[in-house]
């Protein structure tokens, strides 16, 4: 597997930690309660070359505090910000468990907003 480069960065109050691999169509893939960006490592390897895959870290998760995470809403807007900060034209989200429902919820954020973000659960 290659060296990953891991980003850590401070942006409107939040911290997010996240790596990105590949070149082409974004997702931005969000791990469930018991994961974290490191174990999604495994999927690198196997990834579709056309796609430039983001791994986020949520709050809770390798020593990110998460003490004003209380509710669904509070990770929607903590990814919803990350994904501001991405400044991405076009993307997917891709969830598992808990990060499922967390990409469910920002994608009917962004449904509401008039543009149609795919979301895989």
């Amino acid at each position: 597997m290659p060296k990953l480069d891991i980003k850590e960065k401070e942006y409107r109050g939040n911290i997010y930690q996240y790596f990105s691999v590949g070149k082409g169509k974004d997702i931005v893939i969000l791990h469930g309660m018991g994961a974290s960006k490191e174990v999604m490592k495994e999927l690198v390897e196997n990834l579709p070359n056309k796609f430039r895959c983001t791994f986020l870290d949520l709050p809770g998760h390798q020593d990110l505090d998460c003490k004003k995470f209380t509710s669904l809403k509070s990770f929607e807007n903590y990814v919803s910000i990350f994904l501001e900060y991405l400044n991405l034209e076009t993307f997917a989200l891709l969830g598992f468990s808990f990060g499922g429902n967390i990409a469910l919820s920002v994608s009917n954020k962004y449904i509401s907003l008039g543009k149609n973000i795919p979301c895989i659960l």
